[in-house]
């Protein structure tokens, strides 16, 4: 298996991890992709998931952002983010 082809496995289980509640598990397994490819804006964009420190997990978006200025999801996640913590903060 290629390490293109690991990532793409990992992720998909972290995803369904994520659907059924396992966030715990759905961190390894990003954290393992992670290793595998820090470059990787839909990682990136898993590591976000499963992060709980907004601040963490804005850097995290704002660097696939960096990576791929288009990334749809990174995108979407970073305005929900924002939106959030502003609504929190009135």
């Amino acid at each position: 298996m290629s390490s293109n082809d690991s990532i793409r496995d990992l992720m998909s289980r972290a995803n369904r991890l994520l659907a059924n509640g396992d966030t715990a598990g759905a961190r390894a397994l990003a954290q393992e992709a992670y290793t595998l490819d820090k470059t990787n804006p839909d990682v990136l964009v898993l590591v976000s998931k499963v992060i709980t420190d907004p601040l963490k997990q804005r850097n995290v978006l704002k660097e696939a952002l960096r990576i791929d200025p288009t990334h749809r999801e990174a995108h979407e996640r970073l305005t929900k983010l924002h939106n959030f913590r502003c609504a929190v903060m009135t």
